[in-house]
């Protein structure tokens, strides 16, 4: 069994970045708290993510029971991709109070990340659309598409842009729908409309790599990609994987596995990510055994990563083991994933 275009479309390309730093417990003065306050924001800002963190952190460990400073954390790692530590933060603020603004949305956002969608659905149904409705319908969409309800997503997204018709990522939310749809040409439509409201640069050159990519123009993605100059935070780790992603559907097998090993293993949701292509990389080189390895390992880190369990499904079928093939893929389908209910159907059932 070999991969399709689809297979390669459903790698998870959405990658986190954890930080290790060290912090005193020392109760900080009022001044030195407003100093590491705006070291944050300002940081956060810069895409600084070390010195955010370290900020955060610091006055997290001053000030144990503020929770505004608790929900700033949660959500720098959840902007960092670190959704199960995000999502962990946000149960102990919320378990403090149930009431605080945001929290079950922004969990509910965390759970889509994490690939918990029973979870999400369950945060979103608690969350009041009034405080941020136009994330609040976002996130409704990403549930419908993950389900394969496209009628339902573009309803959502239209509910959202009535709320915030300027909001950039709404654009681009839309320009990678029609893209997976195969309308590149609306796609480009979304994609000015996101440049126009202000989408980062980098952000619009990903997007104009993923249409290259839907038009079999891969080295025209690739070159898309190396405009990015000097990537820092999850964003490096998330180019890193596209362009190995774009060397793999090239057939450039160990380039790709070089540029892998920029990806740490020691940052989980980004490692299971790596490890989940490098999986489906040795499936194509016809390393079967070693494909096998890295999919296992990548659950080992993220049990909710429903593309490591198609993957994994896959190579146990080339093995011709479809005992073993079958429960991956009724995993993954259960976590949302439909293309593994077309496997299920035609090898299973």
């Amino acid at each position: 069994m070999s991969f399709s275009r689809r297979n390669w479309r459903t790698i998870a390309l959405a990658v986190g970045l954890v930080w290790y730093v060290s912090a005193t417990q020392a109760q900080l003065s009022r001044s030195d708290s407003a100093l590491l306050a705006a070291e944050s924001r300002q940081a956060w800002l810069d895409k600084d993510y070390p010195t955010a963190l370290a900020a955060l952190r610091r006055l997290h460990e001053a000030y144990p029971h503020d929770n505004n400073v608790l929900f700033n954390l949660a959500t720098l790692y959840l902007e960092t991709g670190e959704a199960a530590v995000s999502l962990r933060l946000l149960e102990e603020l919320r378990a403090r109070n149930p009431a605080f603004p945001l929290v079950n949305l922004k969990m509910a956002f965390a759970a889509l990340a994490a690939g918990d969608t029973a979870k999400a659905r369950h945060h979103l149904k608690e969350s009041v659309p009034a405080d941020a409705a136009a994330d609040y319908w976002r996130a409704w969409a990403y549930l419908s598409i993950m389900a394969g309800d496209t009628v339902a997503a573009l309803q959502y997204w239209g509910k959202s842009l009535r709320e915030w018709p300027e909001n950039p990522a709404l654009y681009l939310d839309l320009a990678q729908f029609c893209w997976l749809q195969g309308d590149t040409v609306k796609a480009r439509r979304e994609l000015a409309s996101a440049e126009l409201f202000g989408a980062a640069r980098s952000t619009r050159l990903i997007v104009e790599a993923l249409l290259h990519v839907k038009g079999s123009r891969l080295r025209e993605a690739l070159s898309a990609l190396e405009l990015i100059k000097n990537p820092t935070g999850p964003l490096e780790d998330y180019i890193a994987l596209l362009k190995a992603w774009l060397l793999a559907r090239l057939e450039r097998w160990e380039e790709a596995l070089i540029l892998l090993q920029k990806v740490p293993e020691h940052r989980p949701s980004a490692a299971s990510l790596m490890l989940t292509l490098r999986s489906a990389i040795h499936h194509m080189s016809g390393k079967f055994q070693e494909a096998l390895k890295d999919a296992r390992k990548a659950l080992e880190l993220n049990p909710s990563n429903a593309v490591a369990w198609l993957n994994k499904g896959v190579v146990f079928a080339h093995l011709n083991l479809l005992s073993e093939a079958c429960p991956c893929w009724k995993r993954a389908f259960e976590m949302g994933l439909m293309l593994a209910k077309t496997y299920l159907e035609r090898q299973c059932y």
